[in-house]
């Protein structure tokens, strides 16, 4: 992922200039976070200033402010840990603690979270690479329901791995082929857009767990992200 990458002519004279693959796809995923903050943040100045014009006396408004507040750290808490280093290496995450994340950025929106704390212990520590790749199939699963629906997460182990099913169930539920050519090992990063960053980087996390994600649509109205991962569920260590 560190040999330079060259000037791609876009078209209408567009042209990607020769920076390195790492730094472009950074770029595309601060775009993309940013863009997913922008609105709840953007509620929480509104709500302000609706309660500065009311003297602080407006319920509505000061509703606003501590819902959208809770919006906002509730996404970041996702984001911290499905796309940054929080927890290090070798950190472990149980998937009842994951399943929180995914509730508080779902909270809210239009897609609700099927996710049941059954079928295997939830409060097993798991590496923090594997948490981080099923949060990226809920947020992928999320972004294939245009119309809202329902994202149901299951888990089923085989041995020492661990088999997630995300599946996105709604009406017109599916994913754009932008999407399923960002997922894809022979992309470009210079093909990668805002869009579509956080599925070559869910991508890029289940080469490194050994996996590959696997797309299926099951019928028009659901679709659904598969792997089967490492479960390393001898990990002497406390979920976080």
């Amino acid at each position: 992922m560190n040999e330079p990458l060259r000037a791609v002519d876009q078209g209408v004279g567009s042209v990607i200039p020769a920076v390195g693959i790492d730094l472009r796809v950074a770029q595309l995923m601060c775009s993309r976070l940013c863009h997913d903050l922008v609105g709840p943040a953007g509620a929480v100045n509104a709500g302000v200033e609706f309660l500065d014009e009311a003297q602080g006396r407006d319920a509505g408004a000061l509703a606003l402010v501590a819902s959208s507040g809770r919006h906002v750290t509730q996404r970041l808490a996702f984001f911290r840990i499905a796309f940054g280093l929080a927890g290090g290496a070798d950190g472990v995450l149980s998937l009842a603690a994951a399943r929180d994340l995914a509730q508080g950025m779902l909270a809210g929106g239009r897609v609700d979270l099927d996710w049941p704390l059954t079928g295997i212990d939830p409060r097993t520590p798991r590496p923090l690479d594997v948490v981080r790749l099923v949060l990226c199939q809920v947020l992928l699963a999320a972004g294939g329901l245009p119309r809202g629906g329902r994202v149901e997460v299951r888990f089923a182990e085989r041995r020492q791995d661990l088999e997630a099913r995300v599946s996105a169930i709604g009406r017109d539920a599916g994913f754009g082929g932008d999407l399923l050519a960002a997922i894809r090992p022979d992309v470009s990063p210079a093909e990668l857009t805002t869009r579509t960053v956080h599925g070559y980087y869910a991508a890029q996390l289940a080469e490194r767990l050994g996996t590959v994600l696997r797309i299926d649509d099951v019928h028009p109205d659901e679709c659904r992200l598969s792997a089967v991962m490492p479960g390393a569920t001898s990990i002497e260590a406390s979920a976080a």
